[in-house]
Parts: C-alpha cells; sequence; structure tokens
C-alpha cells in the first residue's frame, strides 16, 4: 500500500483497529446506495473528486432528492479495484486531515449504508457509501 505519510498512517489504522471494540454489521440501505450512485454517475465520467456535486449537492441533499432524510456520513475512495482495498484505504485514511473516513465508518450510531463503484475518468474507479443511523438517512 502506498501512502503520502509513510507507514505511520498504517501503524496508526493498526493501533486504532487493536483498540476498537468490535461493532455489529451495517445493514444494506437501498436508498443510499442510489444516493451513493448519483455521485458516483455524476462525477466517474467528468474525473470529479469530492463530496460535492457539479450542482453544488452535498451527500444530505443527494439522500433527499432520493426521499430520505439529512442525517447522513458520507465516505469517498478513487482508484483502489477491489472491495477489500477500498476499505483498508478508508480504515487508513492516509493523507485525511482528522481521520474523518475512519471515524465515519466506526460511528457506533451509523448502522446502515448504502455503497456504489463505478468506472472513473482519471482514477478507474470511484466507490461512495453513503452511511445513515436510519435505512434512509432520516434522524
Amino acid at each position: 500500500m502506498r501512502t503520502s505519510e509513510g507507514t505511520s498512517a498504517v501503524d496508526e489504522a493498526i493501533r486504532f483497529l487493536e483498540r476498537q471494540a468490535p461493532l455489529p454489521p451495517m445493514a444494506p440501505a437501498a436508498l443510499l446506495a442510489q444516493a451513493a450512485g448519483d455521485h458516483v454517475r455524476e462525477q466517474g465520467p467528468r474525473g470529479g473528486t469530492g463530496h460535492i456535486s457539479a450542482d453544488g449537492a452535498n451527500s444530505s441533499m443527494r439522500v433527499q432528492r432520493r426521499g430520505g432524510g439529512t442525517y447522513v456520513a458520507e465516505v469517498i475512495t478513487y482508484g483502489p479495484p477491489s472491495a477489500v482495498e477500498v476499505v483498508r484505504q478508508l480504515i487508513v485514511d492516509d493523507a485525511v486531515p482528522g481521520r474523518g473516513h475512519r471515524k465515519a465508518l466506526f460511528a457506533a450510531e451509523m448502522r446502515y449504508a448504502g455503497v456504489a463503484c463505478e468506472p472513473h475518468k482519471e482514477y478507474r474507479v470511484m466507490c461512495v457509501a453513503d452511511l445513515g443511523r436510519t435505512v434512509n438517512g432520516a434522524y
């Protein structure tokens, strides 16, 4: 695994996982997956990055457009070609200030996830996971 921070980011992730209490698995959420899919289909072909869509929408707005609530978190990867590598990247969270992706994945209140992965013009593949405390992102 290549990192910007070097091995310290991986070592930190290992220490985190050793201390982390087990959590129940997240349940799949179709509405959250649809909103995640909207984002990858919008960004992927044009090579965009980030949590804001070209029209200015954030993850909460995309979930709302699908009929859900606004209480969601979003994590995104660009490049990893397999599920294992996507999860590894999100947990190590190399070069992400505050380790926001890791914190979102391990937030005990986030019990549902919707994921979409599609081709990306610059990074080959992009994966978006929208996480919610409820199946539709409502509070």
